[in-house]
Order: C-alpha cells, then structure tokens, then sequence
C-alpha cells in the first residue's frame, strides 16, 4: 500500500540552510512533497496555492517572524508550526511556544540535516492532538445525543401521565354534553352551548389520543398507517406552542397516499423532533413576527428512481 506524502512548508531564506534542509529530505524513509518559501509573501502564495500540513518557519524572516505564520487555517483546520531560529535562548523558545508554535528547532548543521526526524514527530503529535479533539467532539455530540433521547422519553412519560389523567375528566365532560344535547330543543341556545362545549372537548380527546400515541414505547411490530395521520397528529401536537411563537405551519401532503407499513410512533417521534428542531432554528434567527418565521411539511411519494417509499419533509429558513 502506497503511503501518501505529507505535506511540508519551508519557510527559510537563509540559501546554505535551504540546502541542508534538501539534503535532508532526499534521504528521508518517509515520504514528503516539501515546497520552500524565502519570507512570509511567499509563503503566504504557497499556502494559498496548496494548503501543507505543516508549517516549519525561521523565527526571523526578511519580511517579518515566523510567528506570525501562527493561527492559520487551511481545508484541514488550523496549521501547526514548528519555528526554528539560530539563536538558542530559552526566552526566544518561551516566546514561541506562548505564540502558539507547536515545537522549536535550534538549527545546527545536524538540526537542519535531520530535519524529516522533526517533522515526522511534529506530525504524528498534531494527528494525536486532532485525533483527541475529534474524539472529545464526537463524545460531546454522543451525551448531546444521550441527553435529547433522555429527554423525549421523559417528556413520553409525563404526556402519558397527562393524557390518562385528563381522559376521564373529559369523557364525564362528553357523556354530559351529550345527555344535554339529548333533552334539549334542538334550536335552542342549550343545544347550541351543549354542541360547543361537545366539540371542544373531542379537540381535547383527540389531542389526548394523540399524546398516548406519542408516548407509547413502540416496539411493536409494523402497522399499516396513513401518512396524513401521522403528520396531522404531530403538527397539532405542536400547534399551540408554534403559535405561540409566531411561527405558521405549511403542510403539503400528495393525495391519494397509501397506507404504509410503519412504526407510527417512533415515524411520530421523528417528526416531532424535525419540527422542534425547526422551531428552535427559527427562534434563534427571528425574534417575535417575522414574514420568514415558517415551517413547511411536505409528504410525497419518492421518484420512481429512488426505492419506493413515502418521504416526509420539514423546511424551515432560521439558522444552522
């Protein structure tokens, strides 16, 4: 297997040094592409040229230090630098170090000569130094992960909690309206009331089923379901908090969807966190009304050239 070449920048204006440093390389085991740079314009036309992984710089440049190389950042993320200087203080090393360099280099003819052995090692420090900060990126993303999970089942627990103790209060609420309904004149006032207070309280009951169906742990197996209840339930689910908000809902469903076999809570749970996520978005980039502040839900059928299926999609215009 090929090894590929590191990529090296050499920024060096001192000829005899150059040389060395040449030398060095063409006799190195492992494989560089080294390009070289007299002063910081130059290096900085390399750099913008073709981004290297390491930046190997003399402390003083005609044109400025080799610090101020320091801080940039190319395709991969910021640059290290190794800064070399012929004049061996540990003042000028502290002075470089705090600037941000990753080592320091005191050049000797044998330093210059060996100076794949120093870029070797400064690479495989700055890969562990990202391989860790990667790692710890992916372990916060993982809690972050952990934690949301965390939350929805306890926010599945309490809708559930809530729903089964509003049922019943409801339920009495109905059969009265009803029984009204029953003995009453049908064009009266206490017909009309009854009926009011009837619909509103199977928006709550629907509302009710839809929490239960939120909050069951959906481990079942498939069921075929419509795809215009699912996404009905979820968006009324969040209506009240949207509207809040200031933000409007959109919702384009294709006609004529087939039922499809699915998991409907765990398809529910999605939605629910697509539209959260949305509205989050929106908030962080709008405060209060705005014209933009909206969410659009689209279920369609996906293109014959696709695998046959039904795609839900949630749009929205705020950040991320």
């Amino acid at each position: 297997m090929t090894v590929p070449e590191r990529q090296l920048l050499v920024v060096e204006d001192n000829a005899s040094h150059v040389e060395l440093i040449r030398r060095g390389f063409a006799t190195a085991t492992e494989p560089f592409d080294v390009r070289f740079a007299s002063d910081l314009g130059a290096a900085h036309g390399q750099i913008s040229e073709r981004c290297p992984e390491l930046i190997v710089a003399d402390l003083r440049l005609p044109d400025g230090r080799g610090t101020h190389l320091i801080g940039l950042r190319g395709d991969r993320g910021r640059i290290p630098v190794v800064v070399m200087t012929g004049h061996g203080t540990e003042s000028v090393a502290v002075d470089a170090l705090k600037a941000g360099a990753m080592d320091y280099i005191v050049k000797t003819p044998e330093s210059l000569a060996s100076m794949p052995r120093h870029a070797a090692r400064a690479l495989r420090e700055w890969d562990h130094v990202v391989g860790k900060r990667a790692a710890e990126q992916e372990r916060k993303r993982l809690e972050t992960q952990l934690l949301h999970a965390q939350r929805m089942e306890s926010l599945g627990t309490l809708a559930g909690g809530v729903a089964h103790e509003i049922n019943n209060p409801i339920s009495i609420v109905m059969n009265g309206a009803e029984l009204i309904l029953d003995d009453a004149d049908p064009d009266g006032e206490i017909a009309l009331n009854a009926s009011q207070i009837l619909a509103a309280a199977e928006r709550v009951a629907t509302i009710v089923r839809d929490l239960l169906v939120f909050a069951r742990d959906d481990g079942s197996a498939h069921s075929m379901a419509r795809p215009l209840d699912i996404v009905d339930s979820t968006t009324k689910l969040l209506g009240r908090v949207l509207e809040k908000d200031q933000i409007d809902i959109e919702v384009e469903i294709e006609r004529d969807l087939p039922r499809s076999p699915c998991r409907s809570g765990q398809i529910q749970q999605v939605l629910m966190n697509l539209l959260t996520n949305a509205r989050d978005a929106l908030n962080a980039r709008y405060e209060g009304g705005h014209d933009a502040k909206c969410i659009l839900v689209t279920c369609h059928r996906r293109p014959i050239e696709e695998d046959e299926g039904i795609r839900i999609t949630v749009e929205d215009h705020g950040t991320g």
